[in-house]
């Protein structure tokens, strides 16, 4: 399956030598009551995806390669959700 998910907008510069995480949880307490029993989700990061606007233009901008992923990532389930 595909899915896509819009999220609220913000935005934040990050300065140069930091790193982001991509960080799948569940609901918004606020907002949303969580259900009675908590689905497994498995995600796949092979074939997962971000895409984040980069502030500025040109060649500057963009970084020519972005450091590689780990190359194995241990499952592991937290709150219902299973990463692996």
């Amino acid at each position: 399956y595909t899915m896509t998910f819009r999220l609220a907008s913000t935005d934040h510069v990050v300065p140069q030598g930091h790193q982001l995480a991509l960080i799948i949880g569940g609901t918004d307490g606020s907002f949303i009551s969580g259900p009675a029993q908590y689905p497994k989700i498995t995600v796949d990061l092979g074939k997962t995806s971000l895409a984040l606007p980069v502030a500025g233009s040109g060649p500057s901008a963009v970084p020519a390669a972005l450091p590689a992923a780990p190359a194995q990532i241990a499952p592991a389930t937290v709150s219902g959700l299973e990463r692996g």
